[in-house]
């Protein structure tokens, strides 16, 4: 029992240092967009298509 809680709480900290990889990941990437093409992804976020951007 005391096992099995050791190893969720290894599973839940591997995958949230992962979520945090790869929000530091997409956010390093973003700052090398140029203004335009961050521009253009909060319009794709937005839902917009590309007749309307």
């Amino acid at each position: 029992m005391l096992l099995e809680r050791i190893q969720e709480a290894l599973a839940q900290d591997a995958r949230q240092r992962q979520a945090q990889a790869d929000t530091s990941l997409v956010l390093s990437r973003y700052a090398h967009l140029t203004p335009r093409e961050q521009e253009v992804m909060a319009l794709v976020i937005a839902g917009k298509s590309n007749k309307e951007i």
